[in-house]
C-alpha cells in the first residue's frame, strides 16, 4: 500500500488527543484506499511517516480496532476489516475519556452530518439533573440529527444563560450542525472536562417517535448526561433519544496494552 504524508503541527507541541485523532484520520485514509485483506503499514513505519511515536500510533489503530475498521492480529499485523458488515453508523470509536463533538467525529468518517429540527425555548432543569435551586432558569434547546439523511438521534440540550460571571451565547448558533456545544461554551470560556451518562431503555411518545421517523411507543435508547467544568460545575445537561438502525452504541471492554 501506498504511504502517506506528514501531518504538520502547529504552536509547537501538539496536544496527544489530536495527534492520535491525526493519526487515526490518516490511517481512515489508507483504508478508504485500499481493500479488505490488505496489510496496513507496521507500527513503526507509520510513526516514521508521520514523525509520531509508535504509542501514539498504537492508540490510534486500537480506535479503528474497536470500531471494527481493522483486522489486529498480533504477531503478523494490522488488516483492513470487511466493512460491508456495518450497516449503521455505529463504526465510530469514541473514546470514554474523551469530550468532544460527534457531529465532526461521524464527519470526519464520511457521513453526511444534518439536521432536520431545531428549535429553542425557555424551560426548567430535568429533575434527573439534581441541581440546586440556584441555577437560573435555562435554555432548552430541540435537535433532531440527522445521518446520511436518515433521522438519527433527537436531543435535547439544557443550557444555563450564565455560568458564575461568565455570560453563555445566544444558542440559536447551535442550528448550524457545524457549532456544537462544547466548542460554543469553549469560546465563551467555559470549558467541558467531564461528561456523566446514564443509559437505559424507554418507550418513545407521539412527538419523539415523529421526529425520530418512528411509531409511537417504539423502544429505543435514551441517555441522560450532565457536563462539569473545571470547577466542578454543571454547565449542561442533555438527553438523547438514538433510532439504534441508524446509529449505534457498542461498549468494548478490553485489557491494557
Amino acid at each position: 500500500m501506498t504511504g502517506i504524508g506528514h501531518q504538520g503541527r502547529q504552536n509547537g507541541r501538539m496536544p496527544q488527543a489530536n495527534r492520535v485523532h491525526q493519526v487515526e484520520a490518516a490511517c481512515r485514509e489508507l483504508i478508504l484506499a485500499g481493500r479488505p485483506g490488505d496489510r496496513l503499514p507496521g507500527e513503526s513505519e507509520l510513526a516514521a511517516q508521520l514523525s509520531t511515536s509508535r504509542v501514539t500510533v498504537r492508540q490510534a489503530l486500537s480506535r479503528l480496532w474497536h470500531a471494527g475498521l481493522v483486522v489486529r492480529r498480533w504477531g503478523v499485523g494490522t488488516f483492513i476489516a470487511d466493512a460491508s458488515r456495518l450497516t449503521s453508523a455505529g463504526s465510530i470509536y469514541l473514546g470514554m475519556e474523551q469530550v468532544g463533538s460527534l457531529p465532526r467525529r461521524l464527519a470526519d468518517a464520511g457521513h453526511e452530518v444534518g439536521l432536520s429540527h431545531f428549535a429553542t425555548s425557555r424551560g426548567r432543569w430535568p429533575e434527573w439533573a439534581a441541581l440546586e435551586d440556584t441555577y437560573a432558569a435555562p435554555w432548552r434547546v430541540e435537535r433532531c440529527m440527522t445521518i446520511d439523511g436518515a433521522p438519527a438521534i433527537l436531543l435535547h440540550d439544557y443550557l444555563p444563560t450564565t455560568v458564575g460571571d461568565i455570560e453563555l451565547p445566544d444558542p440559536h448558533r447551535l442550528a448550524d450542525i457545524r457549532n456544537d456545544l462544547p466548542g460554543m461554551l469553549r469560546t465563551a470560556g467555559v470549558r467541558i472536562v467531564k461528561d456523566e451518562a446514564t443509559l437505559h431503555g424507554v418507550s418513545l411518545t407521539a412527538a419523539q417517535a415523529r421526529h425520530l421517523g418512528l411509531r409511537q411507543g417504539s423502544a429505543t435508547l435514551h441517555a441522560q448526561q450532565r457536563s462539569l467544568s473545571e470547577n466542578g460545575e454543571v454547565v449542561a445537561c442533555a438527553e438523547a433519544y438514538y433510532r439504534t438502525d441508524v446509529f449505534t452504541t457498542t461498549l468494548v471492554r478490553t485489557v491494557s496494552d
